[in-house]
């Protein structure tokens, strides 16, 4: 490898995954971090652990699920797009409703998508949350 050509490469888009079911945690983990330029730094199991490992890993990306004991994803929205205004956050749920989709994008989600999404879907939708400005 060419001197400095190591500092040329793009780093990592580094993603915090948060959901309560351990086993979507786990899928998510494995699938994203088989993408070259997906970095999985941490994995969150309710809303208060999102919001305290967005402060202290600082992700470029949080996959953040609606529906999660102690702080529900909405709440744990707004308090990360208030204090974090750097880092995307894509919300996923299983119940896909208008209303709830225009809420959690005025709170500030760079995007939106339904539990079950296609791996490769999501690879792309998470990149594409980096590249808004």
């Amino acid at each position: 490898m060419p001197k400095g050509a190591a500092q040329r490469e793009v780093a990592a888009t580094r993603v915090l995954i948060c959901d309560d079911v351990a086993e979507l945690r786990s899928a998510y983990r494995v699938w994203l971090s088989a993408e070259r330029d997906i970095d999985v730094v941490g994995e969150a199991a309710n809303g208060n652990e999102a919001v305290a490992m967005t402060r202290e890993l600082l992700p470029d990306v949080v996959l953040l699920d609606i529906q999660m004991p102690e702080k529900d994803g909405m709440q744990a929205l707004e308090e990360i797009a208030r204090d974090h205004p750097d880092t995307k956050v894509v919300m996923m749920t299983g119940l896909v409703d208008a209303r709830l989709e225009h809420r959690a994008l005025q709170l500030g989600a760079a995007d939106f998508i339904k539990k079950g999404t296609d791996f490769k879907d999501l690879a792309d939708r998470i990149r594409a949350a980096t590249s808004k400005s």
